[in-house]
């Protein structure tokens, strides 16, 4: 297992995790991305980076985040906007899961930010 940087060829199955992640939020109603325009917002635009756990050429599980730079008046953060991890056991779920946690501590750090924050939408959560 190891994770890495999302690349442009990941998107089908990026677009499946997040289908997978809305239905579980009861949010599919707000769910109106396309395949090409998650590319375009992810590697075109650079809305968002995005850290995904590969094991034997599958990916299980993503973490989206931003990058907000240091400017005048406050120091650099991270946030995370997505966290999905694909179905299986728990130990494996908390094995992924500190996975991409670490990943996303290690570019905070090369980014020089004071903190990493998560953020939460009530909107269609269970």
């Amino acid at each position: 297992m190891f994770v890495r940087h999302a690349h442009p060829t990941d998107c089908f199955y990026l677009y499946n995790m997040m289908r997978c992640l809305a239905r579980h939020n009861n949010s599919t109603d707000s769910f109106h991305i396309t395949q090409i325009e998650l590319q375009n917002r992810l590697f075109q635009r650079k809305e968002y980076q995005v850290l995904v756990v590969e094991q034997d050429h599958n990916l299980e599980g993503y973490i989206s985040f931003n990058i907000i730079p240091e400017n005048e008046s406050s120091a650099a953060r991270a946030i995370i906007s997505e966290l999905y991890i694909g179905d299986c056991d728990t130990n494996r779920k908390e094995e992924i899961t500190q996975a991409l946690l670490s990943a996303i501590a290690k570019e905070a750090r090369k980014y020089r930010c004071i903190d990493i924050r998560l953020k939460v939408s009530s909107k269609g959560h269970k």
